[in-house]
Protein backbone atom coordinates (compact mmCIF):
# COMPACT_ATOMS: atom_id res chain seq x y z
CA UNK A 1 0.00 0.00 0.00
CA UNK A 2 1.61 3.23 -1.12
CA UNK A 3 2.03 5.91 1.52
CA UNK A 4 2.37 9.66 0.98
CA UNK A 5 5.58 9.95 2.99
CA UNK A 6 7.34 7.46 0.70
CA UNK A 7 8.63 5.63 3.74
CA UNK A 8 10.24 2.47 2.37
CA UNK A 9 10.35 0.52 5.63
CA UNK A 10 7.32 -1.11 7.20
CA UNK A 11 8.67 -0.31 10.65
CA UNK A 12 8.52 3.42 9.88
CA UNK A 13 5.06 3.14 8.36
CA UNK A 14 3.76 1.26 11.42
CA UNK A 15 5.33 3.84 13.70
CA UNK A 16 3.57 6.63 11.79
CA UNK A 17 0.26 4.75 11.85
CA UNK A 18 0.47 4.19 15.61
CA UNK A 19 1.43 7.82 16.15
CA UNK A 20 -1.73 8.86 14.27
CA UNK A 21 -3.81 6.45 16.32
CA UNK A 22 -2.51 7.75 19.64
CA UNK A 23 -2.86 11.38 18.62
CA UNK A 24 -6.50 10.85 17.64
CA UNK A 25 -7.27 8.85 20.79
CA UNK A 26 -6.06 11.69 22.99
CA UNK A 27 -7.43 14.59 20.97
CA UNK A 28 -10.86 13.01 20.36
CA UNK A 29 -11.19 12.15 24.05
CA UNK A 30 -10.27 15.73 25.00
CA UNK A 31 -12.75 17.19 22.51
CA UNK A 32 -15.60 14.97 23.68
CA UNK A 33 -18.58 16.86 25.09
CA UNK A 34 -22.29 16.41 25.69
CA UNK A 35 -22.81 17.96 22.23
CA UNK A 36 -20.61 15.41 20.41
CA UNK A 37 -22.69 13.70 17.73
CA UNK A 38 -21.51 10.31 16.59
CA UNK A 39 -22.50 10.06 12.94
CA UNK A 40 -20.97 9.00 9.61
CA UNK A 41 -19.04 12.24 9.23
CA UNK A 42 -17.58 11.82 12.70
CA UNK A 43 -16.44 8.27 11.86
CA UNK A 44 -14.87 9.39 8.59
CA UNK A 45 -13.19 12.27 10.39
CA UNK A 46 -11.64 9.90 12.95
CA UNK A 47 -10.18 7.87 10.08
CA UNK A 48 -8.98 11.00 8.29
CA UNK A 49 -7.27 12.35 11.40
CA UNK A 50 -5.64 8.99 12.04
CA UNK A 51 -4.18 8.49 8.56
CA UNK A 52 -4.13 11.86 6.76
CA UNK A 53 -0.35 12.16 6.98
CA UNK A 54 0.09 8.76 5.35
CA UNK A 55 -2.63 7.83 2.88
CA UNK A 56 -4.68 9.67 0.24
CA UNK A 57 -7.64 7.41 1.01
CA UNK A 58 -7.80 8.62 4.63
CA UNK A 59 -11.38 9.47 5.56
CA UNK A 60 -12.86 7.90 2.41
CA UNK A 61 -14.76 4.66 2.06
CA UNK A 62 -12.82 1.93 0.34
CA UNK A 63 -13.32 1.22 -3.36
CA UNK A 64 -11.59 -2.16 -3.38
CA UNK A 65 -12.35 -5.56 -1.92
CA UNK A 66 -10.73 -6.65 1.31
CA UNK A 67 -9.79 -10.15 2.31
CA UNK A 68 -10.18 -11.02 5.94
CA UNK A 69 -9.08 -14.44 7.13
CA UNK A 70 -11.21 -14.32 10.29
CA UNK A 71 -14.65 -13.32 8.98
CA UNK A 72 -16.45 -12.24 5.82
CA UNK A 73 -16.74 -8.49 5.42
CA UNK A 74 -18.99 -6.40 3.22
CA UNK A 75 -18.24 -5.93 -0.46
CA UNK A 76 -17.13 -2.40 -1.28
CA UNK A 77 -20.27 -1.72 -3.37
CA UNK A 78 -22.39 -2.34 -0.25
CA UNK A 79 -20.54 0.14 1.97
CA UNK A 80 -22.53 3.36 1.29
CA UNK A 81 -25.87 1.64 1.86
CA UNK A 82 -24.70 -0.30 4.92
CA UNK A 83 -23.20 2.82 6.46
CA UNK A 84 -26.44 4.75 5.84
CA UNK A 85 -28.33 1.92 7.56
CA UNK A 86 -25.93 2.05 10.51
CA UNK A 87 -26.47 5.79 10.71
CA UNK A 88 -30.27 5.69 10.48
CA UNK A 89 -30.84 2.62 12.66
CA UNK A 90 -28.26 3.14 15.39
CA UNK A 91 -26.21 6.33 15.31
CA UNK A 92 -29.18 8.67 14.81
CA UNK A 93 -31.18 6.85 17.48
CA UNK A 94 -28.45 6.82 20.11
CA UNK A 95 -29.74 8.65 23.17
CA UNK A 96 -27.89 11.68 24.50
CA UNK A 97 -27.85 9.88 27.86
CA UNK A 98 -28.22 6.13 28.21
CA UNK A 99 -30.86 4.98 30.69
CA UNK A 100 -28.80 1.96 31.75
CA UNK A 101 -25.62 0.05 31.12
CA UNK A 102 -27.70 -2.51 29.24
CA UNK A 103 -28.92 0.15 26.83
CA UNK A 104 -25.32 1.29 26.27
CA UNK A 105 -24.27 -2.32 25.57
CA UNK A 106 -27.20 -2.72 23.15
CA UNK A 107 -26.02 0.23 21.06
CA UNK A 108 -22.32 -0.60 21.42
CA UNK A 109 -22.84 -4.16 20.19
CA UNK A 110 -24.77 -3.06 17.12
CA UNK A 111 -22.47 -0.18 16.18
CA UNK A 112 -19.19 -1.95 16.84
CA UNK A 113 -20.30 -5.19 15.21
CA UNK A 114 -21.62 -3.35 12.17
CA UNK A 115 -18.45 -1.32 11.67
CA UNK A 116 -16.27 -4.41 11.92
CA UNK A 117 -18.44 -6.29 9.44
CA UNK A 118 -18.69 -3.39 6.98
CA UNK A 119 -14.95 -2.57 7.10
CA UNK A 120 -15.64 0.79 5.42
CA UNK A 121 -12.00 1.82 5.00
CA UNK A 122 -8.99 0.26 3.26
CA UNK A 123 -7.01 0.25 6.49
CA UNK A 124 -7.60 0.90 10.19
CA UNK A 125 -11.17 -0.36 10.50
CA UNK A 126 -10.56 -2.11 13.82
CA UNK A 127 -8.79 0.93 15.23
CA UNK A 128 -11.63 3.25 14.21
CA UNK A 129 -14.30 0.87 15.54
CA UNK A 130 -12.54 0.45 18.90
CA UNK A 131 -11.86 4.19 19.20
CA UNK A 132 -15.50 5.01 18.47
CA UNK A 133 -16.66 2.44 21.05
CA UNK A 134 -14.31 3.93 23.64
CA UNK A 135 -15.54 7.46 22.88
CA UNK A 136 -19.17 6.37 23.18
CA UNK A 137 -18.30 4.79 26.53
CA UNK A 138 -16.51 7.93 27.73
CA UNK A 139 -19.43 10.13 26.75
CA UNK A 140 -21.70 7.76 28.69
CA UNK A 141 -19.51 8.15 31.79
CA UNK A 142 -17.89 4.73 31.49
CA UNK A 143 -14.24 3.71 31.09
CA UNK A 144 -12.53 2.51 27.94
CA UNK A 145 -13.44 -1.03 26.97
CA UNK A 146 -10.80 -3.68 27.73
CA UNK A 147 -9.69 -4.52 24.19
CA UNK A 148 -6.70 -6.50 25.48
CA UNK A 149 -9.10 -8.81 27.30
CA UNK A 150 -11.09 -9.26 24.09
CA UNK A 151 -7.92 -10.11 22.14
CA UNK A 152 -6.39 -12.35 24.80
CA UNK A 153 -9.40 -14.16 26.23
CA UNK A 154 -12.06 -13.99 23.52
CA UNK A 155 -10.44 -13.84 20.04
CA UNK A 156 -12.68 -16.52 18.52
CA UNK A 157 -15.76 -14.99 20.10
CA UNK A 158 -14.77 -11.57 18.74
CA UNK A 159 -14.46 -12.91 15.20
CA UNK A 160 -17.69 -14.93 15.49
CA UNK A 161 -19.50 -11.86 16.85
CA UNK A 162 -18.37 -9.82 13.87
CA UNK A 163 -19.60 -12.46 11.43
CA UNK A 164 -22.93 -12.67 13.27
CA UNK A 165 -23.28 -8.86 13.06
CA UNK A 166 -22.98 -9.20 9.28
CA UNK A 167 -26.06 -11.40 9.44
CA UNK A 168 -27.91 -8.84 11.59
CA UNK A 169 -27.40 -10.75 14.86
CA UNK A 170 -25.86 -8.35 17.39
CA UNK A 171 -26.37 -10.47 20.50
CA UNK A 172 -22.94 -12.19 20.37
CA UNK A 173 -21.19 -8.80 20.13
CA UNK A 174 -23.35 -7.41 22.92
CA UNK A 175 -22.38 -10.32 25.18
CA UNK A 176 -18.72 -9.72 24.36
CA UNK A 177 -18.99 -5.97 24.97
CA UNK A 178 -20.58 -6.75 28.34
CA UNK A 179 -17.58 -8.94 29.24
CA UNK A 180 -14.99 -6.29 28.35
CA UNK A 181 -16.76 -3.29 29.89
CA UNK A 182 -14.75 -2.39 33.00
Amino acid sequence: MKNMTNQPHLKEIFRSEYQGLYEVYFSAAEELSDDTKFDLEYIKDLHLRMFRKLYLFAGHYRTTELENKNFRCARYEEIPGLMKNLDSEWLNNMPAKFSSREELIKFQGAIHGSLLYIQPFRKGNGWVARLLADLINLKAGENFLDWDLAADEYPDEYNHSTGAAGEGDFEPMRRLIGKIMK
